[in-house]
């Protein structure tokens, strides 16, 4: 794990959905407890939010970006801001990428989402969260 100047635990984020109402609150979060962000997705260009809390973060306009990023760059914990419907595609491809989750509720809409959200961390050497606020 990274740390920082004062040598204590640098704790990094990857973002889903900046453009949305939710975000603004979650990076002004992580930014007062001392987090970083270094990747955001989202479809839709909302830099100026962004700039405003973590200026150097690498921003993808698609989940796959982002996903093949986080290959190279692992992540402390995925943050899930994207429209209710992609949640839970979005919590399985944060978990297979070694990270722990938290997501915006609701985190699923379906019992069969909700199915597969508990089966994505099946096979990991150790215990993933998936978190709703």
């Amino acid at each position: 794990m990274k740390t920082t100047s004062t040598n204590t635990p640098l704790i990094t984020f990857a973002l889903i959905g900046a453009a949305g109402y939710a975000a603004p609150k979650h990076l002004a979060a992580i930014k007062e407890l001392g987090g970083k962000v270094i990747a955001v997705s989202d479809p839709n260009d909302n830099l100026e939010v962004l700039d405003n809390y973590f200026p150097d973060c690498e921003y993808f306009k698609s989940t796959f970006e982002l996903e093949k990023f986080l290959k190279e760059h692992p992540v402390d914990y995925g943050v899930i801001c994207s429209p209710s419907f992609l949640h839970t595609d979005h919590i399985e491809m944060m978990v297979q990428s070694g990270c722990d989750v938290i997501c915006e509720s609701p985190l699923v809409i379906t019992t069969k989402e909700y199915e597969r959200v508990q089966k994505a961390g099946i096979g990991v050497s150790y215990t993933r969260n998936a978190t709703q606020n």
